[in-house]
């Protein structure tokens, strides 16, 4: 609007100052050989019709030179006008998409540190899933330790009985708890959709954890055997392992709030991310509007100072 405002004001003092002054000109010349005719009749003196012709056709001439000239300036100032409008705006549309770029780079940034939070909850899940899993299988070995040693202290006989319902009752153990994770798997599965194709490598990694877990199962079924010249110590070591999964799962519980928190950070300065992008797009729908209507604006001045010196569009796009 300044800018619009600015173009009348110069266009109007233009007006105000350089026609008048061609007009006067003119007049003075029109009026000048008015009052040479005028002193010839007088003197009783009577200018002959090619005379009377070639003093009209002078400052018709005259008017017509000063017309063109008038025209020719308040061309250049209007067509300077619309280049200065042109690159302003050229330049402003620039910075407009220079910053919508940048925004949008920090957005996708922030979407990246979202998805990496994400994932580094998702392995921590995992994690603490495993420690469950490990400590239920350290309570449940250390059960059947001390029952394996009342058998032991009763009867010796009985001890490869009791190994083998020993053997049998870790493998259900470990079937049930396959089966858990196997539903809690698909139950994950099923809200995580999209999440499919990252998701492959956590599981392949259970898959491996699981069957480690099989395979330490089978082995601390098969090391039973040694475990009574060592149960002082393993009992020693359980309790150390004990206190320190819990410590760990103390410090995971605080480490995943810290976590959420960070999450729902993320998720806010991304929203608002969204909003400023959105009233960057606003604004430049604005401004193009702004612009039509301005150049519409200068149309119309050309057409009305054509249709104010009786030009034809076409004498007038020949100018042009």
């Amino acid at each position: 609007m300044e800018q619009e405002l600015s173009s009348k004001r110069r266009s109007s003092d233009y007006n105000a100052v350089h026609v008048p002054a061609n007009f006067a000109a003119i007049n003075t010349e029109t009026s000048s050989s008015y009052d040479v005719d005028n002193t010839e009749a007088d003197n009783g003196f009577t200018p002959s019709q090619d005379e009377e012709a070639f003093v009209r056709y002078a400052s018709i001439t005259a008017c017509c030179e000063g017309a063109a000239t008038a025209f020719d300036t308040l061309s250049d100032v209007l067509m300077a006008e619309v280049d200065g409008l042109r690159k302003e705006m050229t330049r402003k549309l620039g910075d407009m998409d220079a910053e919508v770029v940048r925004q949008g780079e920090i957005h996708k940034a922030t979407h990246t540190e979202v998805m990496h939070l994400k994932r580094t909850m998702e392995i921590w899940g995992l994690k603490e899933r495993d420690w469950a899993k490990d400590n239920e299988i350290l309570k449940a070995s250390h059960s059947h330790n001390v029952e394996w040693m009342q058998q032991l202290q009763r009867d010796v006989m009985d001890v490869k009985d009791r190994l083998h319902e020993i053997k049998s009752d870790t493998g259900s153990r470990i079937s049930e708890i396959c089966e858990e994770a196997n539903s809690l798997r698909r139950n994950w599965q099923k809200h995580v959709d999209d999440m499919l194709d990252r998701l492959q490598d956590f599981d392949t990694v259970a898959q491996r954890q699981a069957a480690e877990a099989r395979v330490q199962a089978q082995q601390r079924a098969d090391d039973l055997e040694l475990m009574e010249q060592a149960i002082s110590t393993v009992e020693k070591q359980q309790t150390q392992i004990r206190s320190g999964l819990e410590k760990q799962t103390q410090s995971m519980a605080s480490q995943i709030d810290l976590l959420v928190k960070k999450v729902e950070i993320t998720e806010t300065q991304a929203s608002n991310q969204r909003a400023a992008l959105e009233q960057l797009r606003a604004k430049n729908a604005l401004m193009e509007k702004e612009q039509r209507r301005r150049m519409d604006n200068i149309g119309k001045m050309f057409t009305i100072f054509a249709d104010a010196l009786n030009i034809s569009p076409t004498m007038l796009a020949a100018a042009s």
